[in-house]
């Protein structure tokens, strides 16, 4: 796969308390291209028989996007496939539900964010709520844009990490998929990404 189709970042799973507003600021001092917010409703598909690659489709104010994403154990570098989809047209949940299920669909779970975003030329920084079910998660994401090679969006996400105080060294390895839906899912979906994820 192309360095197009590969996604490159680091997420640090933070407090509940985390204060929003104050890295708001911190964020805006850094002088992003744009800062916005708003709330994402993420339904995750597994497939039949693949274990290496869940199905994401997307949809809020701004994005209809339908996503294959490989599952892997450290998530910082995946494969990821975008197809972006005609927004204007609405939500294409229902087509999209019928599409996947010519391939067989083993088991589908949705979650909701509630999205902060900075946009910069070379990272996108995220901080969301996300939820699934009784499940939360609170996180900071770095995801590096534009890089040259993997050696160069690691140093993009180092350097913004730096100047907002998070510990590069140490990022969450999980993915939300892994960390959020793969608590709710029925023990066979579980068992399938049993190996891919050396889970217990």
């Amino acid at each position: 796969m192309g360095q197009s189709f590969l996604e490159i970042e680091h997420k640090f799973i933070v407090q509940d308390r985390f204060d929003r507003d104050d890295f708001k600021r911190q964020l805006t001092n850094l002088k992003p291209i744009r800062i916005d917010q708003f709330n994402v409703l993420d339904t995750y598909y597994v497939l039949k028989g693949q274990s290496g690659f869940v199905y994401r489709h997307r949809f809020d104010r701004e994005i209809d996007q339908l996503t294959v994403k490989s599952v892997e154990k450290n998530s910082t570098i995946r494969q990821e496939i975008n197809l972006n989809l005609i927004h204007s047209a609405g939500s294409q949940t229902e087509g999209i539900k019928a599409f996947l299920s010519t391939f067989g669909v083993e088991w589908s779970q949705c979650l909701k964010k509630d999205v902060l975003v900075a946009y910069y030329s070379d990272c996108e920084i995220v901080h969301y709520i996300a939820t699934c079910e009784n499940r939360t998660v609170h996180c900071v994401e770095f995801e590096a844009v534009g890089y040259s090679d993997v050696n160069a969006a690691l140093q993009i996400l180092s350097k913004y990490e730096t100047k907002l105080g998070f510990d590069q060294s140490n990022p969450e390895e999980k993915s939300l998929f892994e960390l959020l839906l793969i608590p709710t899912a029925p023990s066979h979906v579980v068992e399938m990404f049993r190996k891919v994820l050396k889970t217990k």
